[in-house]
């Protein structure tokens, strides 16, 4: 995690140019995403982070589900996912496809999953 600190960092630029959404449980986020836009019909889910003790409690799928929901409503027919090769699974449960890799900017030598999401609709699966 601390390795991934930087990049998992908002900046006001992020907040000036992205949609964030963040989920808090009481007085603690535990979850966020960040989306920002390629090109109208396309959307990249630039950062989607769940606090790992709050992981598998259904908190990643309602943040992708919401993200799915305003880049729709922006026009966007599909997005683009870097993922965390441990995370790339749940995605893909989810109907996104592997177009291929990117470096990681956090550590040298690692590639992470690059997806690819059709919004055919907004429903949860």
């Amino acid at each position: 995690m601390e390795a991934c600190r930087h990049e998992l960092t908002l900046s006001a630029d992020d907040f000036a140019t992205s949609t964030i959404q963040v989920l808090e449980q009481g007085d603690s986020v535990i979850g966020f995403y960040a989306l920002e836009p390629l090109r109208p019909e396309q959307h990249e889910l630039t950062m989607l982070f769940v606090d790992p003790e709050y992981i598998s409690q259904g908190h990643g799928r309602t943040l992708l589900h919401h993200a799915m929901q305003q880049a729709n409503a922006a026009g966007a027919t599909s997005l683009v996912i870097q993922s965390d090769p441990n995370a790339a699974p749940f995605y893909e449960s989810r109907g996104a496809r592997k177009l291929g890799e990117r470096p990681s900017a956090s550590i040298p030598g690692r590639t992470l999953p690059l997806l690819l999401l059709p919004l055919t609709g907004t429903e949860e699966k």
